[in-house]
């Protein structure tokens, strides 16, 4: 059930990403949105932003002690005994780089989660290392440590790859949300 779940939030995930990426990831994108109404969009693109980070934080905090746990990708290994399973090792230990490169907890755990006093005041500078393609690069090898998981635990028959690239319905994809904006203009 704990698989089911973390597949759901990563697929839901993936749908934000996806959506994100069409409206925001083009300059003709920005352009349609920005003709419309800037103001709007730029705090559609922040919350969007936000809302992406948290949910990567929370699919990878540390596993939690005691009877209050968090569903993650570290609680996943740990309550099925795949700690000392090389693939799944190797798997996390991509997951953890890629979000450390990213930067997304410093800047969670400054801004998002806490209202750490010198962030807030511009003192200390909290930049992030995420584009798209790193989002999506992350994503990608998280789908691929809860296959891993999925596989070792005799769930489905072969190990598959799986990629954070998700298609949505074209009348309710991001292009088409331009596309209508765009005519409105």
């Amino acid at each position: 059930m704990e698989i089911k779940r973390v597949k759901y939030l990563l697929n839901e995930l993936s749908t934000e990403l996806t959506v994100y990426s069409q409206l925001y990831g083009s300059k003709y994108g920005v352009s349609i949105l920005n003709d419309f109404n800037p103001m709007i969009f730029r705090q559609i693109q922040k919350s969007y932003i936000n809302s992406l980070f948290m949910s990567f934080s929370r699919l990878l905090d540390p596993a939690s002690q005691g009877s209050n746990k968090n569903l993650t990708l570290e609680h996943l290994i740990k309550e099925n005994n795949l700690k000392s399973d090389s693939d799944v090792q190797e798997s996390i230990e991509l997951v953890n780089k890629l979000y450390r490169q990213t930067k997304i907890k410093d800047y969670r755990n400054k801004l998002l989660g806490h209202s750490d006093l010198k962030a807030q005041l511009g003192d200390t500078l909290i930049e992030t290392n995420i584009t798209p393609e790193s989002a999506k690069e992350l994503l990608s090898a998280m789908y691929n440590v809860v296959n891993i998981i999925e596989f070792r635990l005799g769930k489905v028959d072969a190990l598959v790859h799986s990629t954070a690239d998700m298609v949505l319905p074209r009348d309710l994809d991001g292009f088409s949300f331009l596309d209508k904006l765009k005519r409105n203009v």
